[in-house]
């Protein structure tokens, strides 16, 4: 009977052990999602920006504008990795 639950202790162990890294899996999965739509929001954003004030300079835009947006774009989705936001 003892041998019979440990093994059963030990296949339950194994059990919970799949479930926590499928659930792991999953939420990464979720939280990497999260991230890229924010990324896609804030590159929306900034290119309606960058849109509105390039057509009030006569259509003409500063390069360094849109390194500066590219760099926040990107300062943003780091942050928002380690936040988990």
């Amino acid at each position: 009977m003892r041998k019979e639950a440990d093994e059963n202790a030990k296949a339950e162990e194994q059990r919970l052990l799949a479930a926590g890294e499928e659930e792991r899996r999953r939420i990464v999965a979720s939280a990497e999602q999260e991230i890229e739509m924010a990324a896609n929001a804030a590159r929306r954003e900034t290119e309606s920006i960058r849109c509105g004030s390039g057509s009030a300079a006569g259509g003409k835009e500063d390069p360094r504008k849109q390194d500066t947006d590219e760099a926040l774009v990107r300062a943003f989705t780091a942050q928002m990795g380690k936040d988990g936001n």
